[in-house]
């Protein structure tokens, strides 16, 4: 791919690896920064499955610093992924609850987000003929 190709030629340039990418010393080669090293990661990243991912810095709305990771390892039947934090794996992650198939931010709840018979349905659905309280069916 061109990446690899830019790190090569930049590396044998300049004696070093290309932006987004960090030296592996054991294999002597240039990585992305979401590539494993001898079974580590670069920096403050973190190991998830078989990739390395980042914290991504945010903040609740009531202003509270806190961070996350947009992933997460999940082990089911004994075989370790990295998956997004819109799936469950086990449950939700801290605050998300689940909708449908998926993991939402507990936020959504107050926009009447809600699950119906397996599917996350908003406010203006109605589900099994019933709308959301303070809702009335219309059309």
């Amino acid at each position: 791919n061109s990446l690899a190709k830019l790190s090569e030629c930049y590396a044998k340039t300049n004696g070093k690896c290309a932006l987004g990418t960090y030296k592996c010393n054991s294999t002597n080669t240039c990585q992305t920064y979401n590539q494993l090293c001898d079974g580590k990661c670069y920096g403050g990243n973190i190991k998830c499955g078989n990739e390395c991912i980042y914290k991504k810095d945010i903040q609740y709305e009531d202003g509270t610093p806190t961070y996350n990771y947009e992933k997460r390892e999940c082990t089911i039947n004994g075989v370790t992924t990295c998956l997004s934090n819109h799936y469950p794996c086990n449950g939700c992650d801290f605050g998300m609850f689940k909708c449908g198939q998926k993991c939402y931010p507990d936020r959504y709840r107050r926009y009447g987000y809600r699950d119906c018979d397996g599917q996350c349905i908003g406010r203006f659905s109605q589900c099994n003929g019933t709308c959301l309280e303070g809702y009335f069916p219309c059309g």
